[in-house]
């Protein structure tokens, strides 16, 4: 995957192509038909939707999840979120794999939002204040981590997937807290994972 940044919830324009086009173009040859891939490659094609398709032309999707330091829990809320847990285990059966990802903060929000404020400050003291809050922010976002966990589900068809996708918030509860994944942030882990070179530099 290349990487693409996006603006507003769009895919933004690369090349005179939006992201979609670009991230499709690297699972199609040429003539139309599908590139050869490495073999550790699971993935052969995205749908419109944000699907992934499997080599096995099975289809899966993710979702972002929450952690728990149960050390931190009372013992009731302990039993709670594990009785949750199980109970979603022994509700589901469809294929499913945990993944947890290392990555930079993003403080675009926080960022987008004090470059506003700067743009509508009365003086310069408080643009003084605002810029060095920018780039306080600037800082974390290019210094420090999350660490973010993910559930990976497969089913054969679309139908199946997204009947799975709904069984996880009906069942996953607290235990799991699970939220969708926005297609541009999918893509961007899906990067991390394709992207061999990342590992060789030393990353998560």
């Amino acid at each position: 995957f290349r990487r693409v940044e996006g603006r507003g919830g769009e895919l933004m324009q690369t090349n005179g192509k939006s992201a979609w086009e670009n991230i499709k173009s690297l699972f199609q040859s040429p003539n139309g038909g599908i590139k050869e891939m490495a073999e550790w490659i699971p993935y052969i094609d995205l749908t419109a939707e944000g699907y992934l398709v499997m080599r096995d032309r099975r289809y899966q999707n993710m979702v972002q999840i929450e952690s728990h330091d149960l050390n931190t829990l009372t013992e009731s809320d302990k039993n709670r979120l594990i009785e949750e847990f199980s109970r979603f285990l022994t509700s589901t059966n469809f294929p499913q794999k945990y993944l947890s990802i290392r990555s930079n903060v993003d403080t675009s929000d926080q960022r987008n939002y004090w470059a506003k404020m700067y743009r509508n400050a009365k003086n310069d003291l408080q643009k003084k204040r605002i810029l060095h809050t920018i780039e306080q922010l600037k800082f974390v976002e290019e210094n420090a981590t999350n660490q973010e966990y993910y559930l990976l589900f497969s089913a054969t068809t679309i139908q199946e997937l997204q009947r799975a996708e709904n069984e996880i918030y009906i069942f996953g509860g607290q235990a799991l807290g699970a939220k969708p994944v926005p297609v541009e942030k999918k893509l961007k882990i899906l990067d991390r994972l394709m992207n061999m070179s990342s590992y060789a530099d030393g990353e998560d």
